[in-house]
């Protein structure tokens, strides 16, 4: 389940309804990855193993964004 902890802002609404992200890529992977590992969780417990898999599939999508936009990071400031 999520936390009370508000480390991990969720995109706002926008006027009108529209939906703005005041996150970064990075940062928007990582808020997902985190809530679908908790879905993914809730989903292995309640035996709904399909959305459990893609949940999981999801979340590993999330990680691997998080890793290759630390990579790249990384490699710019060496090249800096």
């Amino acid at each position: 389940m999520r936390s009370t902890d508000d480390t991990d802002p969720a995109p706002e609404t926008a006027p009108g309804g529209g939906r703005t992200s005041p996150l970064s890529r990075e940062e928007a992977a990582r808020y997902i990855g985190a809530i679908t590992a908790e879905l993914g969780e809730i989903a292995r417990r309640s035996d709904l193993d399909l959305l459990a898999y893609f949940l999981e599939m999801a979340r590993m999508e999330a990680q691997e964004l998080t890793k290759a936009q630390r990579k790249a990071e990384a490699k710019a400031r060496k090249g800096l």
